[in-house]
């Protein structure tokens, strides 16, 4: 019965199809060892031209703004509840403060 390969969830399995290179597949037979996965998926990247993805060159590449516009689409009913909810406590502050201002008068 095949086990689960542990080498599948890698980073360097990335964009690779299990099915197609067994080494990055979900089950596999055999046991290798790290250094013969690296070298037999490096060797299958440089063959088949896939590129490593780097994660941190990714953020980079994105500006400020950008980060920025995608947190807002993404959280815009959250961040309008909390805006009113500021605003009516706020309101609800002056009105209370003007009232204690008037009853010290009388």
């Amino acid at each position: 019965m095949p086990r689960f390969n542990m080498y599948s969830l890698d980073p360097l399995c990335e964009g690779i199809d299990g099915d197609v290179f067994p080494l990055c597949g979900k089950y596999y037979e055999y046991e290798f060892s790290r250094e013969t996965f690296e070298r037999k998926v490096n060797a299958y990247r440089n063959a088949n031209n896939i590129g490593i993805k780097d994660n941190n060159a990714d953020v980079e590449e994105d500006d400020l703004l950008d980060i920025i516009k995608n947190f807002i689409n993404q959280y815009y009913v959250y961040i309008i509840t909390v805006i009113l909810l500021i605003v009516v406590i706020v309101i609800i502050i002056i009105i209370i403060n003007r009232k204690k201002r008037r009853n010290i008068l009388k």
